[in-house]
C-alpha cells in the first residue's frame, strides 16, 4: 500500500512539476524567444522525456549490495544476526520516510519558483 502511495504522490509531482514547467515556458521563453506557447501535454513529453536521458541504471550497484549481505551474513557469529537484521530492517522502513522528505521538498521548490516566476513575469 505504500508503494502505491508513494507512486501516486510521486505522479501528482510530476503533473505539478509539468504544470510549473509549462508557466516557466509561456511566460519566459515565448517573449523572448521565437517559439510558440507549449501545451501542457507537449511539456509532459519533453519532462518524460529528459527523465529518460537521466535514468540511471543501479541493477549493478543492487548486485554489490546483495553480495555483501552474504558476506556479512556469513560472517556474522549468531548472537550479533539479530541486532543487524533489525538495524537493516529499520534503514529499509526508512526509506520510506526519505522518499516523502524527496516529495515535500520537490514541492516547495517547484512553488517557490511558480511564485518568483509568477512574480517576475508580472513585472516584466
Amino acid at each position: 500500500m505504500k508503494k502505491i502511495a508513494v507512486w501516486t504522490t510521486a505522479f501528482i509531482i510530476g503533473v505539478y512539476t509539468t504544470f510549473v514547467a509549462q508557466c516557466f515556458w509561456n511566460w519566459f521563453a515565448v517573449p523572448i524567444l521565437p517559439v510558440s506557447p507549449i501545451s501542457f501535454l507537449q511539456m509532459f513529453g519533453i519532462i518524460i522525456f529528459i527523465s529518460f536521458l537521466n535514468e540511471k541504471d543501479n541493477s549493478a550497484e543492487e548486485l554489490r549490495w546483495e553480495g555483501v549481505y552474504k558476506v556479512l551474513d556469513a560472517c556474522l557469529p549468531e548472537s550479533k544476526k539479530q541486532e543487524i537484521e533489525e538495524f537493516v530492517k529499520e534503514k529499509q522502513e526508512s526509506v520510506w520516510a526519505d522518499a516523502g522528505l524527496k516529495i515535500f521538498k520537490k514541492f516547495s521548490s517547484n512553488t517557490i519558483a511558480l511564485i518568483f516566476g509568477f512574480v517576475i513575469s508580472a513585472l516584466i
